[in-house]
Parts: C-alpha cells; sequence; structure tokens
C-alpha cells in the first residue's frame, strides 16, 4: 500500500480553525513588524539541523524562543512556536503541534508578519496531511502559497508547491502532482536554492511510480538520494530510501525492497524520526510477506503497528492494520477480522475514505470465503456505498484543488503582468535615464560651445588676453564710471619695437612665440587690478581705473623695464626685445575712442623719440 508523506518534516493545524481568510480585502493592514535578527539566526540554524538532529533543532528553537522572549520580540516568539511545532508533528504530538500554530498563526496576523503566517498555514496543513488529507488542508496549501506569494518568500512558496503536489497524490491527481512539482523545481533553480530539492525529488519520484512510468520513478529518487547524499541527512536519506524501497516492490523486487527499507530504518533512527522509523518498518513487513517469509513478517507488521501509534500517525496506524490483518488471513483469520475491525474504527474516527472502503471490502470477501453469502452482500453495499462516497470526495478535493489552482493562476498571471509592468517602467526608466544624459551631455557640450564663442568673442586666440573688443568694452565702462564719480581713469598703449625685424630674422613663428611671452609677462608686470588686452598685431591695451597720468607712467616704466630686462635669448640666441608706451589720463576727453586716440598720439611721439620709452 503506498503511502506519500509531505514534503516538509515540520507542521501543525488546529481542524476548526478557519482557512478562508483572504490575503487582501480585509480592511486595513496591521503594521508590519520584522523579528530581531538573532532570533532569526538561530531558527535558520535550528531549520538546517531538523534533517541531522531533531534533538540539536530543538535546543537551538528553545534558545531562539527564550531570546525573542528576553527582547519583547512577540513575531520572533511566534516564529519560534512555528518551527517548534514542527518538531512536534515530527515526534507525533500532532495535538500539542496544533496548539503551537494556532497561536503562532494569531501573532502573525496581528502583527503584519506574512512571511510567518505562510509558514504556520503550510504547517498547518501537513498536519492535515498526517491525519488523512481533506478539502480544508488543500485549502490551506492555497491560502499559504498566496500569502507567500504576498510576503515575497520565495522558499515558503517552493514548500508549498511541493505540499500541494503531495495533496494531488492523495486524490490520485498524479498529472497535478507532477505539475506542481515541477513548478517547484524550476522556482528552486530560479532562485538558485536546493534546499528541500531532495524531498521534491522524491514525491516526484512517487508520483511517476503511481502512473507506472518506474524508470522515470526511479531517476528522480536517484537524484534525490545524491542531493541527500550531498546534505549529509539522513533525514532525506531515510525518505528517499522509502521511497526506493516501495518501488522495489512495485517491480516485483521484495528481497531488494527488504534490504533498502532496512537502510531507511536505520537512517530515520539516528535522527529519531518516528513517521519514517514506522514506514521503513512497515514496508520491510510488506517486502517480508511478498518474499514467502511470513513468520519474519509478523513481527515487524506489529513493530511498525506500534511506531505509527507512538507517531500519533493515525492514518499510517489504519493502513498498518490492514498490512496485518492481510498477513493474518492465510494464518490466522480470527486475528485478521480483530485487525480489520480495529482498522474499521481508526478509519471511521479519522474520517479516512479510503481505509474504510478497503477494510469493508476485504470483510466481503472473507464471509464470502466463509460461506456468509448474506454477510458478504451487505459488507459489499457497504463497500460500494463507501466507494462512491470515496469518488464525491475525491471529486470535491478535486473541485477545491481546481479553485486553488485557478487562484494561484490569478496570482501568477497577476504576478506576470506586474513583472511585465516593472519590465517595462524599467526600461523606459533606462530609456528615460539615457536621455535625461544625453541631454546633459548635449547641455554641457552646448555650454562649452557658448563658452568657447565667448572666449573667440573676447579673447585673443594666440596671446590668451582679452581682445580688442573686451578692450574697448571695458573702457567705455570704466569711464563712465570715473566720470561719474569724478574719479581719474589712465589708458596705455604699449607695442614692440622693430617688431617686423623680428619675424623678418627669425620668422613668424618666433614672432607669435614673442607675441604669447608677452601675453603673460604684461599682466604679471602690471597690477592685478589692470585690465591688459592685445589691441591689435604687436601691440597691447592696458586700463587702469582709479590712476592719475603720473602714477600710470611710473607704472608703465616699470613694465617697460621688465620687457627689456626679460631673457629674450632664451628664446632665440641674440634676439634682445623692447617696447613704447603712450599713457593718457584724461576722462574729459568725452569718450573711450578719443583716450585710445591720445594714447596712441603718445606712443607715436615715443616711437618718434627713440622707442623704448613712455610718454604721456
Amino acid at each position: 500500500m503506498a503511502t506519500v508523506t509531505p514534503v516538509s518534516t515540520t507542521a501543525g493545524r488546529e481542524p476548526a480553525m478557519s482557512s478562508t481568510r483572504q490575503v487582501v480585502g480585509d480592511g486595513p493592514a496591521p503594521p508590519t513588524e520584522a523579528p530581531d535578527p538573532d532570533v532569526v539566526v538561530l531558527l535558520d540554524e535550528a531549520w538546517q539541523l531538523r534533517l541531522r538532529s531533531l534533538p540539536d533543532a530543538t535546543a537551538r528553537i528553545l534558545r531562539a524562543a527564550a531570546l525573542a522572549s528576553s527582547r519583547g520580540d512577540v513575531v520572533g516568539a511566534g516564529r519560534a512556536k512555528t518551527a517548534l511545532a514542527g518538531v512536534e508533528t515530527a515526534v507525533g504530538h500532532q495535538d500539542e503541534a496544533c496548539r503551537l500554530l494556532a497561536e503562532a498563526l494569531e501573532v502573525a496576523r496581528s502583527h503584519g508578519d506574512l512571511a510567518g503566517e505562510a509558514r504556520a498555514l503550510e504547517r498547518l496543513a501537513i498536519v492535515e496531511a498526517y491525519r488523512g488529507m481533506g478539502a480544508e488542508g488543500v485549502a490551506l496549501f492555497g491560502e499559504a502559497l498566496l500569502v507567500a506569494r504576498a510576503a515575497g518568500a520565495a522558499d515558503i512558496e517552493i514548500d508549498v508547491l511541493s505540499n500541494l503536489g503531495v495533496a494531488a497524490t492523495k486524490v490520485g491527481d498524479w498529472n497535478t502532482a507532477i505539475d506542481y512539482l515541477t513548478r517547484a523545481l524550476t522556482e528552486m533553480a530560479h532562485v538558485g536554492s536546493s534546499d528541500g530539492e531532495a524531498n521534491v525529488r522524491r514525491v516526484l519520484g512517487q508520483a511517476y511510480a503511481s502512473i507506472g512510468e518506474l524508470e522515470r520513478a526511479r531517476d528522480s529518487n536517484r537524484q534525490a538520494m545524491v542531493l541527500a547524499d550531498e546534505a549529509g541527512s539522513d533525514w532525506e536519506r531515510a525518505a528517499v530510501l522509502a521511497s526506493l524501497a516501495h518501488l522495489e516492490l512495485l517491480a516485483g523486487e521484495p528481497g531488494i525492497a527488504y534490504r533498502v527499507a532496512v537502510e531507511a530504518e536505520q537512517a530515520a533512527g539516528s535522527v529519531g524520526h518516528r513517521h519514517h522509523v514506522a514506514l521503513a518498518k512497515h514496508l520491510q513487513a510488506r517486502a517480508l510477506d511478498d518474499a514467502g517469509r511470513t513468520d519474519e513478517a509478523g513481527p515487524l507488521h506489529r513493530a511498525a503497528l506500534d511506531e505509527y501509534r507512538r507517531a500519533g500517525n493515525a492514518l499510517g496506524e489504519c493502513q498498518a492494520l490492514l498490512a496485518f490483518a492481510d498477513h493474518c488471513m492465510a494464518l490466522h483469520q480470527d486475528l485478521a477480522v480483530e485487525h480489520m475491525e480495529a482498522a474499521l474504527a481508526l478509519a471511521e474516527r479519522g474520517g479516512f475514505r479510503a481505509e474504510l472502503r478497503d477494510v469493508w471490502l476485504r470483510l466481503s470477501e472473507l464471509a464470502d470465503e466463509r460461506g456468509d453469502h448474506a454477510g458478504a452482500l451487505a459488507r459489499f453495499r457497504r463497500f460500494h456505498e463507501l466507494a462512491l462516497d470515496l469518488q464525491r470526495h475525491e471529486a470535491d478535493m478535486r473541485a477545491v484543488a481546481a479553485r486553488v489552482s485557478l487562484e494561484v493562476a490569478e496570482v501568477e498571471r497577476e504576478a506576470e503582468r506586474q513583472r511585465e509592468l516593472n519590465d517595462r517602467l524599467a526600461t523606459t526608466v533606462i530609456e528615460l535615464r539615457a536621455a535625461n544624459e544625453a541631454l546633459v551631455a548635449a547641455d554641457r557640450e552646448r555650454a562649452a560651445l557658448v563658452e568657447r564663442l565667448q572666449r573667440l568673442a573676447t579673447e585673443d586666440p594666440l596671446t590668451g588676453l582679452a581682445n580688442r573688443r573686451s578692450l574697448t568694452d571695458r573702457l567705455e565702462s570704466d569711464l563712465s564710471r570715473a566720470v561719474l564719480r569724478r574719479d581719474r581713469l589712465s589708458v596705455a598703449l604699449i607695442d614692440v619695437d622693430h617688431f617686423k625685424h623680428v619675424n623678418d630674422r627669425w620668422s613668424h613663428a618666433l614672432g607669435d612665440e614673442v607675441l604669447r611671452v608677452l601675453g603673460q609677462l604684461l599682466p604679471r608686470s602690471f597690477e592685478s587690478e589692470d585690465f591688459v588686452a592685445r589691441y591689435g598685431g604687436d601691440e597691447f591695451g592696458v586700463v587702469m581705473a582709479g590712476l592719475d597720468l603720473d602714477t600710470a607712467l611710473v607704472r608703465c616704466e616699470a613694465v617697460r623695464d621688465a620687457v627689456e630686462v626679460h631673457p629674450w635669448g632664451e628664446i632665440a640666441r641674440g634676439l634682445s626685445l623692447t617696447v613704447s608706451i603712450g599713457v593718457t589720463d584724461d576722462p574729459c576727453l568725452g569718450d573711450h575712442e578719443s583716450m585710445l586716440a591720445v594714447a596712441d598720439d603718445r606712443l607715436y611721439r615715443a616711437k618718434q623719440a627713440g622707442r623704448n620709452q613712455v610718454r604721456g
């Protein structure tokens, strides 16, 4: 008899709790609170340890709970309860797990902890799986998936997809199971996580086995075993070995099945996982029965039954009773009937429809063998009623599963629409950023061009000094200010003596170099507030605001001397240079042109007088 266990090892669910709460639309959402980071670290460590040692995992969870309590971390305490409920489920304390999860769910919802709520819902649904999956459990998984999506909790979403696959196996909807499990694997690859992949591949193998694809089932379980070995997880090894043992039973290889089931029991025992210990013993007993070793099978049937009871796994106990009854049928029919009646009572209490149907069929066949044809007919009618009821129940579960699938598909479509919108927005942002950068670059280029044009309009390109236009503009401005304030203003025109001789003897290129040097020497020789410009050719102009003629003449004489003593021979051997300067200081001349004309006339007189002198 095949048994499909949930993918996660920890969960809990109180049956009376409603699973119809909507993820959105319940009014204002409570403020979101985050658990203490140190508490999260301890719980993450416990999650990893659960696959190796439940006692060590429990110790970490209790430390996390104590730390959350000491720091007033209500959300962290709620998550610790969810984790502790997982341990209680694993050791068969289902009622305690339900209590813890009910409290954890209340905390998560009242504090806006969507990730904590999703995990609690998922584990509540897993308890339903251990008790015999019903429509409520499927709905819980669906709700957990929606909340996980809202929380952006990819790890929980993967677990829920996996367990929805398990839920589909409960009603024999193997194609749906394969779809969910394959999607879980795809999501794992998408987020780059392999945590839990071994379990997903194991359950996928069970789904393939149930549709008769044994080779694909073996391949999936082999991949799961590689992952379990890499993780060093005896819990995962136990689960995969149990699946492989079941596959060998289906393939008619009871000897191999028995050996693999023994390995599964050893691995499960090393981590104290009673559910898998019970399942491994159950598989060993079935393998021995199939191999004709009934004397050895009896004690194992009894041991599996005891382990299921200790684990609190009512469904497993019911299935073990039926297997024990089958074992006893040829040896001790009264004992077989006793086991069937115990299974019947357990199935009725737990609402295990498939097991109820199977018990009544066996009772009908047994009555027929004993010659009680009327009893056999009555029991067969009951079997037929239960078979119809099971069909209706499975149809209801498929309807719930279909509704969940539609809700999930709608969420996925909305998520896809949102992703597409985000992609379009991201593309638009990139395009706008690129356009903005292009505009900024164009603006910089325009500003640089404007600056260059301004320089061309106001600056002499050879010397770097202001040009004639800038000189006349400055003189006109300073003249207006001087007249208004009745201040002094001096203007000087400077001409290089015998500059044509420099060009003719050395070259025009060297003449240009002389002018460039003068463009640096003259501003250094005048005061910083004086305005020096190239007036044209080998002439320079200087505006000296606030200076009377005598002061201006002294300053210009110093400049003349600086030019004469400058080491021009460094530019060209034998080169020497002097300048003549004409100066005026009369703002009353009326306009800037008149002042320049007077300065030019005095420059001419300086040259006529022998050059290398200042006239004013």
